[in-house]
């Protein structure tokens, strides 16, 4: 499977930035060219290491940085949820607060109303009390003179009866 792979793979030098593959016309010498090739190919393997290290720190940099991302999306989401609930719930409460406010006002008017009737009330329970206290005097000073009255009466009755 290794080699399948390798086959399949494009070659080191098409994958390799530009400045590293360094080959010319001079280096093309069939005797050096063993020794050399493989001097050669260990250093271009050397290069592509470094490089594909290289790169896979930049590609666990991008990973750790997208999931950073991702993160502070999740957490944008969070917030944006949080702030729709609290702008219904504040729209709730200013509806029950203006229907609180609303039957307050009536509550009070009600209110005034009773207190206005109350004080007619006790003013009309002060004038009977005034009139039924007259009431009772004026009884009081008829009964006593009506027993005035009737002591003169029999007094002139005997004195009349005397004669």
């Amino acid at each position: 499977a290794g080699q399948n792979s390798a086959k399949n793979a494009p070659s080191m030098s098409s994958t390799l930035p530009k400045q590293l593959v360094t080959t010319s016309e001079a280096d093309k010498d069939p005797a050096a060219d063993e020794v050399g090739g493989v001097q050669k190919l260990e250093a271009e393997l050397g290069e592509v290491k470094k490089y594909n290290s290289k790169l896979s720190k930049q590609v666990e940099n991008m990973k750790s940085k997208l999931d950073e991302a991702f993160e502070a999306a999740e957490r944008f989401q969070n917030v944006q949820s949080k702030v729709v609930q609290l702008s219904e719930r504040s729209r709730f409460e200013k509806e029950l607060r203006a229907r609180a406010e609303g039957g307050l006002r009536i509550s009070n008017k009600k209110v005034e109303a009773l207190s206005d009737h109350i004080e007619k009330l006790m003013l009309h329970l002060k004038h009977e009390a005034t009139s039924k206290a007259r009431a009772f005097e004026e009884k009081a000073k008829a009964n006593r003179e009506c027993e005035l009255l009737r002591a003169r009466n029999s007094a002139i009755l005997k004195k009349n009866n005397g004669r």
